[in-house]
């Protein structure tokens, strides 16, 4: 088999390489020729060693794709001296069905969807701005969501009504009980009583009628 460029290989040396004919026992046999080891060129070119081995093999099929290929085959072509594109053209040859077009394929944008999105933008407007209404002219309680105080249990404000009046009645009788009687008749600069008095004045005046009476019946 022979390869286009500077270097004719001789058949005996490719049938030597393996049972694959194909463009990659060509690489391998030019790369065994000029003493390089598939791990050495794989540091030079910055390509794995795998995918330098599945070149070589013609396992095509396990290289992440037909650009990459086509890259991987002129960089290593290339670096053993030969001519690139006659590397290229005999691997397009050898892959069946394989039509020359660009290296990169670009995915097509997705097909526009035929529902229309303007009435669907106008309804989620006006359901926003109904709900904004109803938050707005609710109450304050209802927008805070502070639980509404309970009813006074029946009964509590008489509870609570007698509760005052028998308080008031309680600090009635606290200001009776601190209040300190006081003795009738007893003047306020601390004399006898009154009644004391006047039966003092009583008895004195008994008293001196007493001896009148009698110097009376004692005249003739």
């Amino acid at each position: 088999m022979t390869v286009s460029g500077d270097f004719d290989l001789n058949p005996q040396l490719v049938a030597e390489a393996d049972s694959y004919r194909g463009v990659g026992a060509d690489l391998r046999v030019l790369r065994e020729r000029q003493g390089h080891v598939i791990e050495e060129v794989a540091q030079s070119l910055r390509i794995s060693a795998r995918f330098l081995r599945a070149i070589e093999k013609g396992d095509f099929g396990s290289l992440p794709g037909p650009a990459y290929v086509v890259g991987f085959l002129r960089t290593y072509s290339d670096y053993l001296g030969t001519d690139p594109k006659a590397i290229v053209d005999q691997f397009r040859s050898e892959m069946l069905g394989f039509e020359a077009k660009p290296d990169l394929e670009f995915p097509k944008p997705p097909e526009e969807t035929s529902v229309p999105t303007t009435p669907i933008i106008v309804g989620s407007v006006s359901v926003a701005a109904l709900v904004f209404g109803i938050w707005l002219f609710m109450g304050d309680d209802e927008r805070v969501g502070f639980d509404p105080v309970p009813p006074v249990p029946e009964g509590f404000g008489e509870a609570g009504k007698m509760a005052d009046q028998s308080i008031k009645t309680d600090d009635f009788l606290s200001e009776e009980t601190d209040v300190v009687p006081s003795v009738d008749g007893v003047p306020d600069g601390g004399g006898p009583p009154a009644s004391i008095a006047t039966e003092t004045v009583e008895v004195a005046v008994q008293a001196e009628i007493a001896p009148s009476a009698s110097m009376e019946l004692a005249e003739p």
